[in-house]
């Protein structure tokens, strides 16, 4: 047997604890890092020489209208320390969008007053001489909410609004630093859309989710693929699991994490992260980030991936920004080690998390067994109580998913353990929200 699904459901759902008795729960990926020194929502962050240089956006009770701040500060972190002596960009800019090429920072669009502006903005920072150049050819048009990435050392403005003619651009400009030009004849976005992300793997730029719709304000599960050779746009790959508007994406060897963000501008930010796959265009939940946010600002090094700022709460004004900084390591992440659904057997025994996770009022559970076993899976409550026994038999070599409905349950926090009478046992958590 290659592979084996087999279907389950029952009412008993599942509530966070911290942990079961004599079961060592794994450690989490994301950890905490020196808070930013200013509090800040819809700001910008890029890395030169693996230092986060992190720019504008909007600080703690700023009202709606008020003015977005010029603040830079830089992050180290090697030394898990800031920087605070840069200076500080031209202007003050929120939701706007940096990029680096050949060492220098390119700053574009946002706003220069939070929620009523938006800009044409385009300058350069040298790291180097701790200079702003603002000579630069302006973008043909102002956007804020924009997103921008690098195919071969050019940038690609994505997306975007302003308050004029159709608010939510399909445009794709193309900057030349040598030349210091723009091309805005390259092929239009399908989806137009604000406050999207951005990532760059294998010279194709992944746009995805963000917003469009100025009735509901709920946010897109969009993902489309720009290839800047070929100058065309892919619709055809697997949407994101679920909607997303000020959400951050970042890639580390080849594969994309998707995190943050919120359905809505009046929802609380969310705190799941999915992992993308280009090459097989599946997502696959990770471990979520210890605190949910959006309209923060994010980025890689070293292969680990960093979230600066943004907002706790629904977005309310004055703006409440936070100082939290995050780091993700995918190589500490155990769910991340997600087996290859294919005709190989599981080469380890594996229980991963429920999906979708926080769920209602379904879910499911995955695991992988490299041998024959009798296997148990049960639930238990916050006190280590077990409430039920979903499998106790004995299971041939292969992969098995397990569908749960929850239907009629209140919202909680549960453990669910797989165990083997050759002694492998691992715990994860299901949340139900309603």
């Amino acid at each position: 047997m290659n592979s084996m699904y087999a279907a389950f459901r029952t009412t008993i759902i599942f509530v966070l604890a911290t942990g079961l008795a004599g079961t060592a729960l794994a450690q989490s990926p994301w950890t905490t890092k020196n808070a930013l020194p200013t509090a800040r929502v819809a700001l910008s962050a890029s890395v030169v020489n693996g230092k986060f240089y992190v720019m504008g956006g909007i600080v703690n009770g700023t009202p709606w209208g008020g003015p977005a701040s010029p603040e830079m500060e830089i992050y180290d972190p090697t030394t898990d320390s800031w920087d605070t002596t840069q200076a500080d960009m031209p202007s003050g800019r929120n939701s706007l969008a940096s990029v680096v090429v050949n060492g220098k920072i390119y700053a574009l669009g946002g706003q220069s007053l939070a929620g009523t502006t938006a800009e044409s903005s385009f300058w350069e920072y040298d790291p180097l001489t701790d200079t702003w150049d603002t000579t630069k050819a302006q973008m043909p048009a102002s956007r804020s909410g924009l997103s921008a990435a690098v195919v071969n050392d050019k940038i690609y403005v994505i997306g975007g609004w302003n308050f004029s003619g159709l608010k939510y651009k399909t445009a794709v400009w193309e900057y030349d630093p040598v030349t210091n030009s723009w091309d805005t004849t390259k092929a239009e976005m399908p989806t137009g859309r604000a406050y999207l992300a951005t990532c760059v793997v294998s010279n194709k730029i992944y746009a995805f989710g963000g917003i469009n719709n100025d009735v509901t304000y709920d946010g897109l599960n969009t993902l489309e693929v720009y290839d800047p050779i070929t100058n065309t746009w892919d619709s055809t790959k697997t949407d994101m699991p679920a909607r997303r508007i000020y959400l951050e994406a970042a890639a580390v060897d080849g594969l994309i994490y998707v995190f943050g963000g919120s359905t809505n501008p009046n929802n609380l930010p969310e705190s799941t992260v999915w992992e993308y796959n280009p090459v097989t265009n599946i997502y696959k939940e990770v471990s979520p980030m210890p605190l949910g946010l959006m309209h923060a600002a994010s980025g890689e090094v070293n292969g680990k991936i960093y979230n600066f700022g943004g907002f706790e709460t629904a977005i309310v004004f004055p703006f409440i920004a936070s100082s939290t900084v995050f780091e993700y390591d995918p190589d500490n992440d155990p769910l991340v080690e997600i087996e290859k659904w294919d005709t190989n057997l599981p080469s380890a025994f594996s229980l991963h998390q429920n999906y979708p996770n926080p769920f209602n009022p379904t879910t499911n559970i995955e695991f992988s067994i490299p041998q024959s076993e009798f296997v148990t899976l049960k639930v238990y409550n916050i006190l280590g109580q077990e409430v039920a026994t979903l499998v106790s038999e004995r299971l041939s070599a292969g992969q098995y998913k397990y569908d749960w409905d929850a239907s009629g349950l209140a919202s909680g926090v549960y453990l669910y353990r797989l165990e083997t009478d050759q002694g492998f046992s691992q715990t994860r958590k299901l949340i139900l929200l309603r």
